[in-house]
């Protein structure tokens, strides 16, 4: 949310929000649903992987789910 309200990012169209724990998909953040990662399967925008802590298992995940969206990372390479 930091990154959100004190980068560019404030001006980024965000498409989706993304988050494997059940408990934040469904709720809305900056007018935006938060979504399973499941629904990554019906976009072809680049992903951004915003956090630090799980930025390796995210990027696993993507791949092994077979997606080829663009993927941008915040912190690593």
């Amino acid at each position: 949310m930091k990154l959100l309200a004190e980068t560019a990012l404030s001006e980024a169209k965000i498409v989706a929000f993304v988050d494997g724990n059940p408990i934040n998909q469904g709720k809305i953040l900056y007018d935006v649903k938060i979504q399973n990662p499941e629904n990554l399967r019906k976009l072809n925008q680049p992903i951004l992987i915003a956090t630090t802590i799980h930025e390796e298992a995210i990027v696993e995940k993507i791949h092994t789910m077979g997606l080829n969206n663009q993927i941008l990372l915040l912190y690593g390479e």
